[in-house]
């Protein structure tokens, strides 16, 4: 034979009675609980990267598309083992794209991943991740990181450009991407708008607290352990009450 196994048609099935699919191969496990159907082994000796490969091809010449990839940490079990996705990119040639460590880690584009979800990323700017409404994949939202060591926070959406950026230094900025302060607020006609309350009582308050009552249309400041009004009443007569002199 020109092969080990040679099936024209039909499918190949093991451990069963009767294909429930229809593939070309299948591996049927009856019984209770997880049991081992499929296994891709490697008598190799431990150490790092040391596994098996499953392999997915296409096109006449059997061009790899994909790699699904199981293998060892390091030099021992007790290292653990990690499971790794490759797949052909456009410059013809297969680049790791996503990897889960023996800890759990997820990692996207990244083969160390620091956190439960790692996304690593050389495009600067907005568009590492993001956000998209599904009835229309014009419609989203961006976040990204500035490709420097020390980068910066930002966040932009389809309109297109960047809406907020907070500085590895912690300052937030809207409409500005250089905010110096903590919270830097630039352009044309742009507001802040207070908290607003209609209380009889002022709330529970802390000192730098501010909020504008509308009961009686005035701002009200938390100072020196104190609510009180953040314009105070001007001082002197009321002119109003003065008759006119010559």
């Amino acid at each position: 034979p020109v092969t080990k196994l040679h099936v024209p048609s039909g499918t190949v099935l093991i451990g069963g009675g009767t294909p429930l699919t229809g593939g070309n191969f299948e591996v049927q496990n009856n019984g209770i609980g997880a049991r081992e159907a499929l296994a891709l082994s490697n008598p190799q000796a431990i150490a790092a990267d040391v596994g098996q490969d499953l392999y997915y091809r296409g096109g006449p010449g059997g061009n790899v598309q994909a790699i699904i990839r199981g293998a060892w940490t390091g030099a021992t079990t007790a290292e653990g083992a990690y499971l790794s996705l490759q797949v052909r990119n456009t410059a013809d040639a297969m680049s790791e794209r996503l990897r889960i460590t023996q800890t759990g880690n997820v990692g996207i584009g990244t083969t160390n991943p620091g956190g439960v979800l790692s996304i690593a990323s050389a495009n600067a700017g907005t568009g590492q991740l993001r956000i998209v409404n599904s009835a229309s994949a014009s419609s989203y939202w961006d976040i990204g990181r500035d490709n420097v060591t020390t980068g910066d926070l930002i966040v932009g959406n389809s309109a297109p450009s960047e809406k907020m950026r907070i500085t590895y230094a912690g300052n937030v900025g809207i409409g500005t991407t250089n905010p110096g302060a903590l919270l830097d607020i630039t352009g044309d006609g742009s507001t802040v708008l207070l908290p607003r309350k209609s209380l009889a009582a002022d709330p529970t308050g802390s000192n730098g607290m501010i909020y504008y009552n509308t009961a009686n249309a005035k701002f009200r400041c938390y100072q020196n352990g104190a609510w009180t009004d953040c314009i105070p009443p001007a001082a002197g007569d009321n002119l109003g009450n003065h008759a006119a002199t010559q």
